[in-house]
């Protein structure tokens, strides 16, 4: 398996926000203890993770995310609808989406 550094980012910054430092912490140390590649930035990755941004509608972060799917040629696991945009890129398998009390 292949992970993006973005995707630790965003774990990191969308856990903190939601529930503190400490769980961001906590999360992180989970994400490593999975046997995940991580693959960090190099000039490649973000020249491919631009035109994936410059071209459709999605994050910058999820550009890297989808760069990295790109360079290992493999299949996009995500819960984010705003992948669905790159559906002529790359293979993709969204999960369902995560709901909360509040909704959607």
């Amino acid at each position: 398996m292949h992970g993006s550094f973005a995707t630790l980012a965003e774990v990191e910054s969308i856990t903190a926000k939601e529930q503190g430092g400490k769980a961001a912490s906590s999360r992180l140390v989970d994400l490593n203890a999975i046997p995940i590649q991580w693959l960090h930035s190099d000039a490649v990755l973000c020249h491919e993770a631009a035109r994936l941004n410059a071209t459709y509608k999605i994050s910058f972060a999820h550009a890297f995310i989808a760069a990295t799917a790109r360079r290992f040629n493999a299949t996009l696991v995500h819960k984010d609808p705003e992948f669905q945009a790159l559906a002529g890129e790359m293979k993709q398998h969204p999960l369902p989406p995560k709901f909360s009390a509040t909704g959607p």
